[in-house]
Formats: structure tokens, sequence, C-alpha cells
């Protein structure tokens, strides 16, 4: 993962969670989200992060955005997959 690449997932974290109190989820689906959030920040904070792994959660996100009927998030993170 290059620094751009680190600096677009940073964003959208940050973006995330600023938003996150405005999503409607309940306990499970929140936690999920913390979960695979937390685990994306620490694989950015290692010098080889693992992309397999941030993708894989920025898959689960984008799937709980879905489930959730959250369409905005969902098209950022499909973009970001993309």
């Amino acid at each position: 993962m290059d620094e751009h690449q680190r600096a677009l997932v940073e964003q959208l974290l940050t973006t995330l969670k600023a938003e996150v109190g405005s999503q409607s989820l309940d306990y499970e689906a929140l936690a999920e989200m913390i979960a695979d959030v937390r685990t994306i920040e620490a694989q950015l904070t290692s010098p080889r992060a693992k992309t397999a792994v941030v993708r894989t959660c920025l898959e689960g996100l984008c799937t709980l955005a879905a489930a959730q009927g959250a369409p905005q998030w969902q098209a950022r993170l499909e973009a970001m997959l993309a």
C-alpha cells in the first residue's frame, strides 16, 4: 500500500467515524463496524500494511452499509474498492 492509498483510506475512516452517529445502527452492526475500522487502523500503523486485510475490512464495511440501508456509504466504499 503506497502513501496515496494510505491517505485515502485514512480520510475515508475519518469521515466514517465523524458520520457514524447519524446512522441508525443497531449494537451488533456498530460493533462490527468498530472492529473493521480498528483492524484497518492497526494495519495503517504498520510500515508494510497488509492490503488484503484492509481490503477485506473495507468489503465488510461495504456489506454492512448495504445491509443497514446506508447507500452513500456503500457508494463511497465501493468507489474505494474499485
